[in-house]
Parts: C-alpha cells; structure tokens; sequence
C-alpha cells in the first residue's frame, strides 16, 4: 500500500474511533436524561401528595430538568415515531405494557382506555421497522437494524 492509503486508511480507524465513542457517550447521556425525567416526576408526584409549592434548592430549582433538554419530552409527531424514540433511548426489546408506561413517563398522548392496543396496531402495520420476540406468551418489541 501507498503512503497514501495508509494515510487514509489511518484515518478512517480514527475516525470510526471517534464514532465509536461518541455512540458510547450519548448512550450515557440518554441513561442520565431518562434518570432525571424518572426523578422529575417522582419529585412532581411529592409535591403534589404533599401540597407543597415549587422551591428553590441552591442554585436549581426543582423543575429546572425539564429545561436541561428543551423540547426532548416534546412527542414526536406520530406514535410510529414516538415508538422508535423510546426503544432507542431503551436500547432493549419493550413489551407493549413497557412502550405504554413510557408514553405516560413521558406525558405523551395515548388513549387511557385502549393505550396498549393503539400501540400493537402501530407495531402491526410497521411491522418492518422492529423486530419481535416471545418470553413466554408476551411479545417484546426491538428497532429492526
């Protein structure tokens, strides 16, 4: 090979490199967004049980969270996408009760009385963009590669 080609070739390995790691950091970034929405509700939930009004705690106020990420809660526009997003952030198989609890982590809209059902439809008929699996009679859900 050419001086040049391994030239470009180095370059190449560095570069799928960085692509490598920054995969790895956003998988971080997602994990720490998740956690703080998971605690931005339970703090939310207390408050309300408690009646107590938002407070300031040093420097952050108790909701600043949400505000961390600027339109990340935001629903995406159709439930086939909304589906995508959960699994990704995820990176597992969900069942269809996972997908929904989801959907009302996040506030997003879906049907109360027939949530889970609105979501098998979607899966159903996009069914090329996720792959399915089976434990035991309930069926988990993953992004098709």
């Amino acid at each position: 090979m050419s001086d040049k080609a391994n030239d470009i070739s180095r370059a190449i390995q560095q570069a799928q490199q960085r692509y490598d790691d920054l995969a790895e950091e956003l998988k971080q970034y997602e994990k720490i967004k998740s956690e703080m929405s998971q605690l931005e509700v339970f703090i939310k939930a207390g408050k309300v049980i408690l009646g107590v009004e938002n407070k300031t705690e040093g420097k952050h106020e108790i909701n600043k969270p949400a505000e961390l990420f600027p339109n990340e809660n935001i629903q995406p526009e159709t439930h086939l996408q909304s589906i995508k997003k959960i699994l990704a952030t995820a990176q597992q198989e969900l069942s269809l009760a996972d997908l929904e609890e989801e959907y009302r982590k996040r506030g997003w809209k879906l049907s109360e009385p027939n949530g889970r059902e609105v979501l098998r439809g979607v899966v159903l008929r996009n069914h090329k963009h996720f792959t399915k699996t089976f434990h035991g009679n309930v069926a988990y859900y993953g992004l098709a590669a």
